[in-house]
């Protein structure tokens, strides 16, 4: 009598992972670009630097040029992607932060619509950065890091179809 039972909360149990795995979205590390403008320095920053930045800890830059990051919009996978990488949380769990930093006179990262939007941006404006997917890379930017991140597979064949 009591292997029927154990039997029975094992297939319950194996059913459970089953509808789990139908809902979970396959990811996989991949890699985004830490962009600036070619004349901008510096020329290398680090992960920790990166995360200063975005957070409006750092506001001015090796050369004394203010920074300005800029995001996509909160919705965007690569949007959540780096907030997961450098905050360990999504974007909309931030607000309290952001509403007590501007509090203190400090605004949140611009947003921009597109990769190609930061990219405009980011190569005209001294101090700005951005981050791409590595195939919307050319010669208008500098890269300054490569972000391991985890990505949906199928956002890559979206975002650059070949």
């Amino acid at each position: 009598m009591p292997l029927k039972g154990f039997s029975n909360r094992f297939a319950c149990i194996a059913l459970i992972f089953q509808l789990i795995s139908c809902f979970t979205t396959e990811v996989s590390a991949q890699e985004l670009l830490i962009i600036t403008a070619p004349e901008s320095a510096p020329n290398v920053l680090s992960a920790r630097k990166l995360r200063r930045i975005y957070q409006r800890k750092v506001l001015i830059g090796p050369l004394g040029i203010d920074w300005f990051p800029v995001n996509l919009p909160v919705d965007h996978p690569l949007r959540q992607s780096v907030s997961q990488r450098l905050f360990k949380q999504r974007p909309e769990d931030m607000v309290a932060y952001w509403k007590q930093k501007y509090f203190h006179g400090v605004s949140p990262p611009y947003v921009l619509q597109s990769q190609e939007a930061v990219i405009r941006f980011v190569s005209q404006l001294p101090g700005a950065i951005g981050y791409i997917l590595p195939c919307k890379r050319d010669d208008r930017i500098k890269v300054i890091l490569k972000l391991q991140v985890e990505l949906a597979p199928d956002l890559q064949r979206e975002e650059c179809p070949r």
